[in-house]
């Protein structure tokens, strides 16, 4: 997943995934932008097709030359192969449970909510929580038992108050 913006100047791009940020001069930055709707995550690195390559050169013949097109092309390549760029979501398929320890496994939170009773309750996209730890819950924060802090999403602090109220 990529994300682009232009702060003072700076044309600042991450790949979430990755986790990279790389600061861009006005050519890598309109290529990529254009390359991020039409390049899927990758699990492994490969090389850009010949249509992608051409859907950029074809985007910015008027603004750049084709020789410094070519140019953004390879580093942008180079980037894809060092994994900094276009990659794929590593943690998708799995969860972290915070409990006396920290234990990771291979499935999707969806999969892992199915299995759970009552008591837990599901905040978000990321999270679900044990409702018997909650010590308590703000508009914008979950206080566990523990002293952990949670950011709650917007819109799930009334369902969260009923869940608790109901006694899960």
């Amino acid at each position: 997943m990529i994300h682009q913006y232009k702060n003072n100047g700076y044309y600042i791009i991450l790949d979430v995934n990755s986790g990279s940020v790389h600061s861009a001069d006005a050519l890598l930055y309109d290529a990529v932008e254009i390359l991020s709707e039409i390049v899927p995550d990758m699990e492994t690195p490969a090389p850009l097709t010949k249509e992608q390559e051409q859907a950029v050169r074809t985007a910015l013949a008027g603004r750049y030359e084709a020789a410094e097109i070519g140019e953004v092309l390879e580093e942008i390549q180079a980037l894809i192969d060092a994994e900094e760029l276009f990659t794929a979501d590593v943690y998708k398929n799995y969860v972290t449970i915070h409990a006396r320890e920290d234990y990771t496994v291979k499935r999707t939170l969806g999969a892992f909510e199915e299995e759970l009773d009552s008591g837990f309750f599901r905040a978000g996209r990321s999270m679900i929580v044990n409702l018997k730890y909650i010590r308590r819950v703000t508009k914008k924060e979950v206080y566990l038992s523990d002293g952990t802090v949670l950011p709650l999403p917007r819109g799930v602090y009334e369902a969260l108050n009923r869940a608790i109220i109901n006694g899960g």
